[in-house]
């Protein structure tokens, strides 16, 4: 008879007269066995491994087997008896990635198979088929590219480092469906020959979901190396291998230069000039070479922001801002004090060639200083100050009247003014004579 069945039952008596009457049915039912399971799946669930398969009715017990790396199949005691639950119509268990690995011993990102069978008091059932598909043995994360850095101007200050990595996931995370828990960044800083300061060294640490790591509370220009690697909730955090190292240097350009003074030499005007009447064209005359010079002065900005080099620009009379050879940044570099930088120009450069300008223009000028991070942004040019001065115009004929009494001449001429004084004071007139 099969296995739960139902089937009617009658009997009747022979003897040797003859068959007798059956009795009446007896209806009954054959012994209940558990079906072969379906519907068997595995499941990646964080570190554990979910095994699912179809509820059946009057199971008393479950039994599960792993396939190990041999073929041979066992058991695994967290997956049975109690460790065994019915949820929403499937019934199934959970257990560590880990502990199949070593209950199993097989390789990294191999297949795990089970297979099942359910039992009762009657008899034991059929074993499912062998799932093919699904959870694998997890394994560490892959080692990491080195850290990097995606913008140096944004990510690189004097006070911090803000490090970027690329996030790992499937296999390179330990396996489809794993997950990575944390990223770990190892620092220590590095002296001028490259060697690590001995006390720098430290570790840090964020979610799986970052992507970033900022380093604070470090000094400018600072060398640091760096490396990272991640870890998963199946194997041990310290199981994956350090990245390459990359090295950084904390700091940033300069920041952007004060206006600049520009003033005339040894002015007693501190460097703000009423402005002037201006004249177009060329005055003719002769430039005095010991003439007071442009000065142009600008901060020289902090001590961190260690700069290495100045640029000047002047505004030439094409409207251009373009360096000028009387500007010595070098020297201004070397030289500087009290905060303060400062270059000499020739007020006679003004009046030809590449700068000709017209008297009573003010010198417009911007600085921009660099370190190894590079350039500042350019200042704002001056908006007061110092403006281009010629020699005088060419002044009328002096008139003169004959003293006969005494034989001299009386001379007189009309005083220069603005703006045919070229843009400065009068000092003296000078007489040419002629015998």
């Amino acid at each position: 008879m099969n296995a739960q069945k139902y089937y009617n039952v009658k009997i009747s008596a022979r003897n040797s007269c003859g068959l007798g009457d059956y009795s009446d049915n007896l209806e009954a039912e054959t012994n209940f066995c558990p079906t072969k399971p379906t519907g068997v799946v595995t499941d990646v669930n964080g570190a554990n491994v979910d095994i699912k398969w179809d509820e059946q009715n009057n199971i008393d017990s479950w039994e599960v087997l792993f396939q190990h790396k041999d073929h041979s199949w066992a058991s695994i005691s967290e997956c049975s008896g109690n460790g065994i639950s019915t949820v929403s119509g499937k019934v199934q268990c959970s257990l560590l990635n880990s502990k199949i690995k070593d209950e199993t011993n097989l390789d990294d990102q191999s297949l795990i198979v089970v297979k099942i069978r359910g039992s009762n008091s009657n008899c034991s059932g059929p074993w499912s088929d062998e799932n093919t598909g699904n959870a694998k043995i997890a394994s560490c994360p892959v080692k990491m590219a080195k850290p990097f850095v995606t913008d140096e101007a944004e990510d690189i200050k004097k006070n911090s480092i803000k490090l970027s990595w690329t996030q790992l996931s499937g296999l390179d995370a330990g396996g489809e469906g794993i997950e990575i828990t944390k990223y770990f960044i190892h620092y220590e800083r590095l002296d001028a020959d490259g060697n690590p300061v001995s006390g720098t060294e430290g570790t840090g640490e964020v979610t799986g979901d970052k992507d970033n790591w900022t380093h604070s509370s470090i000094d400018n220009a600072q060398t640091w190396r760096y490396k990272v690697r991640a870890a998963n909730a199946v194997g041990d955090e310290n199981c994956a291998t350090w990245s390459d190292t990359a090295e950084f240097t904390s700091g940033e350009p300069p920041q952007q230069p004060g206006e600049p003074d520009v003033c005339i030499e040894n002015s007693t005007a501190d460097c703000v000039l009423s402005r002037r009447m201006r004249l177009r064209g060329t005055n003719g005359g002769e430039a005095d070479e010991s003439a007071p010079r442009v000065i142009v002065s600008w901060p020289a900005g902090d001590d961190d922001d260690n700069i290495i080099e100045y640029e000047v620009k002047v505004l030439n009379g094409e409207g251009e801002f373009v360096d000028h050879p009387d500007c010595d940044v070098v020297a201004a570099l070397e030289n500087k004090a009290d905060g303060v930088a400062k270059c000499a120009i020739k007020m006679s450069s003004f009046w030809d060639d590449e700068f000709e300008m017209d008297q009573g223009t003010y010198i417009a000028i911007t600085v921009r200083a660099k370190n190894e991070k590079g350039w500042s942004d350019a200042s704002r040019w001056n908006t007061e100050g110092a403006m281009v001065q010629k020699v005088p115009s060419m002044m009328n004929p002096p008139s003169g009247l004959r003293d006969e009494q005494n034989n001299d001449v009386n001379l007189e001429w009309n005083a220069v003014r603005s703006p045919r004084d070229g843009g400065s004071d009068i000092l003296t007139y000078v007489l040419q004579f002629d015998n």
